[in-house]
């Protein structure tokens, strides 16, 4: 015995078998109910997976485009760390945008005369 009361774990790729199985394996006797599973996707998640040849350019288009310039935020799931940081550079330098106090994106020209009309009588 593992000398706990309840025990958490979180898969995103285990089958219902596997789960079962995971849970028999830590002595757990009901494996039907002590695995829960939800919808594949979430309804408050949007997934995007690209084939397209030049993929930094379908990631800036798909960013800009309808489907995401409303979201709040946004998970770009990179395989290495300097994959992390060229696609950040290249957010960074294609989508040319700020944030100002209120959370809201502009661009960065909107940005300057908004500041220059602040600080220019």
């Amino acid at each position: 015995s593992y000398n706990v009361k309840c025990f958490l774990g979180l898969t995103a790729t285990a089958t219902k078998t596997t789960a079962e199985d995971v849970a028999r394996h830590l002595g757990i006797e009901d494996t039907k109910s002590a695995t829960i599973r939800g919808s594949v996707v979430p309804g408050n998640l949007i997934l995007s997976a690209s084939r397209d040849e030049n993929k930094d350019e379908a990631l800036i288009n798909l960013l800009k485009g309808e489907r995401f310039r409303s979201c709040k935020s946004i998970l770009i799931y990179c395989s290495r760390r300097d994959h992390t940081e060229r696609v950040a550079t290249l957010i960074r330098t294609s989508m040319k945008t700020s944030v100002d106090l209120n959370d809201t994106y502009q661009p960065i020209a909107s940005k300057k005369q908004q500041l220059s009309k602040t600080f220019d009588p």
